[in-house]
């Protein structure tokens, strides 16, 4: 009489211990979270660099090119300056004491805020701002960040 023995059970290809489910969705969310503010700080400088260029060719002027800059820049700027300060008053481990620290950034907002269109309305006056290519080229930037945004959102969308 012939005995079969069936071939020994394999782990799955998905978990060490052969119990776990696989976490593929996680990882892919962690990417998207893990270091996105750096990926939109570089598609805010090839975006800008492509419509610089674009800005250049149409406005033919240097007035109305560098204000497009301009712009771009300080919205980027913006964005670092917020970054930075959320990011040191609400860092890991951060307690009570640290409450001075919050409350330093919560004030210092609005002034960062002020002091920059103190110094538009000084460069604006002067004749050395093209207003509306400064405006366009701020909005090409917070375009940049509303859509480094959506794409985020709908790929978290997509791996529940």
């Amino acid at each position: 009489m012939k005995t079969l023995v069936p071939p020994p059970p394999l782990a799955s290809p998905h978990s060490v211990r052969g119990d776990e489910k696989p976490h593929k969705k996680q990882g892919l969310l962690e990417s998207f979270d893990a270091a996105f503010i750096g990926r939109t700080y570089r598609s805010m400088l090839v975006f800008g660099l492509i419509t610089t260029m674009l800005a250049a060719f149409g406005l033919r002027s240097w007035n109305g090119t560098g204000s497009f800059v301009g712009g771009l820049l300080l919205a980027a700027l913006m964005l670092r300056v917020q970054e930075s300060s959320v990011r040191g008053a609400l860092r890991p481990g951060a307690d009570a004491s640290d409450l001075a620290a919050k409350l330093l950034v919560v004030l210092l907002m609005p002034l960062k805020f002020l002091a920059v269109g103190a110094i538009l309305w000084f460069v604006n006056s002067r004749g050395w701002l093209h207003m509306e290519a400064f405006a366009v080229g701020f909005f090409a930037c917070q375009l940049v960040i509303i859509a480094r945004v959506a794409g985020w959102l709908l790929a978290r969308r997509g791996a529940k």
